[in-house]
């Protein structure tokens, strides 16, 4: 309504109205750039800039030459998406985020390489294909969402030590040890109700639901090994699965090169993942 009133008075309106709708899309595509690394997002902030900015450049009605504004600004926005679709956005200054890992699935006795699909880049691929396999989408418990890998070379990487033993008062304790390991994750499934009392040192109060999984994860485990204290109503059974994490790929393992200057590896990439499962009866 606004912008088909050209009076003069409704300009300061028009103006105003546009800065803070500008500025509030500014902020959103600033915070989609850093946050999730997709340029394809800064479109929803063009979006709405061209709607708040339209009733600036309403063409008077009727007036030919105006007409040819709105023209001019869509063959401008095509240029840009195409620019964007052609082009880059990531260079040394700005490189790209990317992971691998060496996952070994000490149960199956196979190995992958494998990479988060959002993190996949070029340099990714070609550390997933370096033993000749095919990059396929691989489903696996140790991933909260299915990832991208490629067969890789088996390698020997000894398993954990898992013990059970009795404790007073019903009690359980759950003892897993790998002494090199970085990190150590756990998921928890028994088939009767428990909780978990205690982790390492600190005491917790956690449920463990029949037939579902926890997950704990664990960084630096000590040497000796991660105790888990387990209060069950009765006697029963634990399914146990691990994904223990440990610096570098394995001897024999062509581990990944150095990424190019516009890639970056991120996180733990790298690393060696060992997964195996285990069951304890008490």
């Amino acid at each position: 309504t606004l912008s088909a009133n050209h009076r003069s008075g409704r300009l300061p309106a028009l103006a105003l109205l546009a800065t803070l709708g500008l500025a509030w899309a500014g902020v959103h595509a600033h915070l989609a750039a850093v946050v999730t690394g997709l340029p394809e997002l800064l479109s929803m902030a063009l979006f709405i800039a061209a709607l708040v900015a339209w009733p600036l450049a309403q063409p008077a009605a009727g007036a030919p030459p105006e007409r040819l504004t709105g023209r001019a600004l869509l063959l401008a926005g095509a240029v840009v998406v195409v620019f964007l679709r052609l082009t880059s956005p990531w260079d040394a200054r700005h490189p790209q985020p990317s992971f691998v890992a060496y996952q070994l699935d000490q149960d199956a006795g196979r190995a992958w390489r494998v990479t988060p699909v959002r993190l996949r880049s070029a340099w990714s691929d070609a550390v997933l294909r370096a033993d000749g396999g095919k990059i396929f989408r691989f489903a696996h418990w140790a991933w909260e969402q299915p990832v991208d890998a490629a067969p890789a070379r088996l390698a020997n990487v000894p398993p954990p030590m898992v013990g059970l033993s009795r404790l007073t008062g019903g009690r359980v304790a759950v003892t897993v040890t790998e002494p090199s390991a970085q990190t150590l994750a756990l998921w928890l499934s028994p088939d009767t109700p428990a909780r978990l009392v205690q982790a390492g040192e600190a005491p917790t109060d956690q449920p463990l639901a029949p037939g579902r999984w926890s997950r704990l994860v664990w960084a630096a485990p000590p040497g000796e090994g991660l105790t888990l204290v387990l209060q069950p109503a009765g006697p029963g059974a634990l399914q146990l699965r691990y994904s223990a994490g440990f610096a570098g790929w394995p001897a024999g393992v062509r581990p990944p090169p150095p990424p190019p200057a516009q890639v970056m590896a991120i996180g733990r990439s790298g690393e060696t993942l060992a997964t195996g499962t285990r069951k304890l009866a008490w």
